[in-house]
């Protein structure tokens, strides 16, 4: 016989291993709109990324004097690049979660 403190873990189990069962958690036992969700994150994602690297593109590329400020100072590129890194790590996720 089971003691009640050792049978906790399996009774708090056996929700979770159902929901496995049941295919919950499979894209395609999903609605077609919380599929989409990722596609268009995804989207989303990649419009940002271009327009950031136009951005930086810009700023790099822009002409320059002795007198203005050293490019690395320049709030918006580090805005970028702090933005950048996050936003390509979230992309390589959603593709990877997308493969088939």
């Amino acid at each position: 016989m089971l003691r009640p403190a050792a049978a906790l873990p399996l009774i708090a189990t056996l929700p979770l291993a159902w929901l496995g069962c049941a295919g919950l958690g499979d894209p395609a036992t999903q609605p077609a709109s919380e599929v989409q969700a990722p596609v268009e994150e995804i989207a989303e994602l990649e419009s940002a990324i271009a327009r950031d690297h136009a951005t930086l593109e810009r700023l790099v590329t822009a002409l320059r004097t002795e007198d203005d400020p050293p490019l690395y100072e320049n709030p918006e590129l580090r805005a970028i690049a702090a933005r950048l890194t996050e936003q390509e790590r979230r992309l390589e996720q959603l593709r990877r979660a997308a493969a088939p």
